[in-house]
């Protein structure tokens, strides 16, 4: 299986390259930043991630420090997760 990843900084251009994946895509690996564990800062919520269109499964790399402080806020729309072991010091809680 292969999965499409998205790296984007507003919901609009990632909503529009949600729309554009195949029709045979499942799933879609989208990046959450915070601008210090990664370059990257996400300017969009869960609640924006919600929106998106339902036939996909959200896989969600947090690329983030201390992804136990946001992770709850993200569960809801997520399927799975992917984090970076040297992020946090609660590997095994998370």
């Amino acid at each position: 299986m292969i999965i499409p990843a998205i790296l984007e900084t507003d919901f609009k251009t990632l909503a529009a390259k949600v729309l554009a994946l195949p029709a045979e895509a499942e799933w879609v690996q989208i990046d959450i930043g915070d601008g210090h564990f990664a370059p990257l800062t996400t300017r969009f919520t869960p609640d924006d991630l919600a929106q998106l269109p339902g036939r996909f499964k959200l896989e969600l790399h947090l690329m983030v420090e201390q992804p136990e402080e946001i992770l709850p806020d993200w569960l809801a729309v997520g399927d799975r997760f992917l984090i970076h072991p040297e992020s946090t010091e609660h590997l095994a809680e998370i």
